[in-house]
């Protein structure tokens, strides 16, 4: 009986836990009359072709392409603001009254800021974009990164280390920027 009692605790305090994380994640958001005006300023298009015009290796080929893109949507997202990924999983999950119009304008935008409205929060509204994105620590002032050499430390300084997946994304730009000529 105790045990079946720790059991029922240990889950409902993980519910709790889940419950909360959900509200902290997205606290406030501009209103749903004008995140739909925004919405509408865009056109949806769909993009085709004439598939008779590509051998079927060329039709591969761009699949292949597409599934590149997609990947680098994802690392877009990353790489526009750190909480992308929660913020846009907290809008998967709920079904509340305009959180459908949320998710399409932030997929649109790619984040919780209103590109049209020079980077104002729609979502989380105290927020305001860091302005290194998410390629730098965001509590990283502009002295340090001016102070940061590049090309003598293209991981970092020693006194600060990127995430792992952040050392992917820099050397793979550090690999086109100084090493791939540009004709």
């Amino acid at each position: 009986m105790r045990r079946r009692i720790c059991i029922l605790l240990i889950m409902l305090g993980v519910i709790f836990m889940i419950h909360c994380q959900n509200h902290e994640i997205i606290n406030d958001y501009a209103p749903i009359n004008h995140v739909q005006t925004q919405i509408q300023k865009f056109a949806p298009v769909e993009i085709d072709y004439d598939k008779s015009l590509l051998s079927e290796n060329e039709q591969k080929a761009l699949v292949a392409m597409v599934k590149a893109a997609q990947y680098m949507d994802k690392l877009f997202l990353k790489q526009v603001y750190h909480k992308n990924e929660k913020i846009q999983a907290a809008l998967q999950r709920e079904t509340g009254s305009g959180y459908p119009e949320l998710l399409n304008y932030f997929d649109i935008s790619f984040g919780p800021f209103d590109r049209l409205e020079q980077n104002q929060p729609f979502i989380n509204l105290a927020d305001q974009k860091p302005a290194g994105a998410n390629f730098y620590p965001v509590d990283i002032s502009k002295e340090q990164l001016e102070d940061i050499n590049f090309r003598r430390y293209p991981f970092g300084n020693r006194e600060r280390n990127f995430r792992g997946w952040e050392r992917i994304i820099f050397l793979f730009y550090y690999v086109i920027v100084y090493f791939i000529p540009i004709d």
